[in-house]
């Protein structure tokens, strides 16, 4: 059954896979090539890296992360989970006000607040 917050929630998923998968390919272009599959030659090609290269290359993975984070949280109905991708990822990412409004929705919804989630631990 699609429910209004499964609507917002599916919005925010390809929101985020689609913003990271659009970052990655910005990165790829600094880094000139992508990685080769094998390991051993993935180790030398690394070692040929600059720093601005090295931090692409770390970028990429960390947004790799997060667009398969996304759709397996958006697979299991965990709204909450990609609420606080979003949260987590905003500033990295150009989210716009229409999937941050989501956002907020999904928060209502679930009773999830970022807030809630980050208090520190007594």
């Amino acid at each position: 059954m699609i429910t209004p917050v499964s609507q917002h929630a599916d919005l925010l998923a390809q929101g985020l896979r689609e913003a990271a998968a659009a970052r990655i390919a910005a990165l790829r272009t600094v880094l000139c090539a992508p990685p080769p599959p094998r390991e051993a030659d993935r180790h030398r090609w690394e070692l040929l890296l600059d720093d601005e290269q090295r931090n692409a290359l770390a970028e990429t993975s960390d947004l790799v992360r997060l667009r398969d984070e996304a759709g397996r949280a958006w697979v299991e109905d965990r709204w909450g989970d990609l609420a606080d991708l979003a949260h987590r990822h905003r500033r990295q990412l150009p989210l716009g006000d229409t999937l941050m409004d989501s956002v907020r929705r999904i928060e209502d919804a679930t009773g999830a607040r970022r807030s809630d989630r980050f208090e520190p631990a007594s």
